[in-house]
């Protein structure tokens, strides 16, 4: 069975550079490295829809072994631009969702790639307001679980970065309520003994 899995992740790496492009610049995270998910769908219309079923596929394993690969894949992609159609907003949502549902995974490196692949989904005018939704959620619910926790601190991390080294503009234009938001976070997690770096 080992043989298989191996030999198909295989497969699956030296796909990626086919699919996405060769990486432009040194800095792994950057957009620049990036696909736009326009293009992706454009590229590959039937191939959005089948692999979000495979990404919402509910597995006895700890992890489902396309999870890991897939949440790769999508953590590569961007939304770059605003004129996205109707029809791909919806699977952007339906996608941003299947993210979500992995942040309670027990597994540190699926929270850490779903967080960047919902980053990567979100638009640029709306992560400062999902950056004050996923504070507003942890300062209000204690009981947050804390693999949840751990992907809604990965989730702000990424998109303040992202906000700051790619949306120049629209960091500058928000940088005042981030930081409100950020000491708000901040003051609420060494209040309860959960400190961050």
């Amino acid at each position: 069975m080992h043989y298989y899995r191996n030999a198909s992740l295989q497969l699956f790496g030296g796909l990626m550079p086919r699919i996405l492009g060769q990486k432009k610049i040194r800095k792994e995270d950057s957009l620049c490295n990036s696909m736009t998910i326009n293009e992706f769908f454009n590229r590959y219309p039937s191939l959005p829809n089948f692999l979000l079923s495979q990404l919402t596929i509910k597995s006895t394993e700890l992890v489902h072994p396309s999870l890991v690969p897939l949440l790769a894949l999508f953590s590569r992609m961007s939304l770059a631009s605003s004129d996205i159609s109707n029809e791909n907003l919806n699977v952007i949502k339906n996608f941003k969702s299947a993210f979500k549902d992995t942040f309670s995974s027990s597994v540190a490196n699926v929270r850490r790639l779903a967080a960047k692949a919902y980053t990567n989904f979100t638009r640029k005018e709306e992560i400062v307001s999902e950056v004050q939704q996923y504070t507003n959620e942890i300062c209000t619910n204690e009981k947050t679980l804390s693999n949840y926790l751990d992907a809604c601190l990965h989730c702000i991390k990424q998109m303040v970065v992202t906000l700051k080294m790619e949306y120049v503009d629209e960091f500058s234009a928000n940088k005042s309520q981030l930081e409100n938001t950020l000491v708000r976070l901040t003051t609420f997690l060494s209040n309860n003994k959960c400190y961050i770096h």
